[in-house]
């Protein structure tokens, strides 16, 4: 894979929230080659994080699970016509 060329803007707008002093640290070492930009630190979500999504979406997974049991013993097609002018 070819390696990604970035600019010294979009450098810093992929290490957001980082100290400027370490994002100038690893842009030295990416001019040099020695930093890959394609693999960012992951942060794992935690647990607080990760029941407040399961909260925000609970609603949408229950529609879901109800239109599934709606429409569980088939399907419905809708069909839209135009008459011709």
């Amino acid at each position: 894979m070819d390696r990604l060329e970035l600019s010294w803007n979009n450098f810093r707008k992929m290490h957001k929230g980082q100290p400027g002093k370490e994002i100038s640290k690893k842009w030295k070492l990416y001019k040099a080659g020695e930093y890959d930009v394609t693999v960012l630190n992951e942060v794992t979500r935690s647990e607080e994080e990760t029941k407040k999504l399961e909260e925000i979406h609970a609603p949408e997974k229950k529609r879901e699970e109800k239109r599934s049991k709606k429409t569980s013993g088939g399907t419905t097609l809708y069909f839209t016509t135009r008459g011709i002018l």
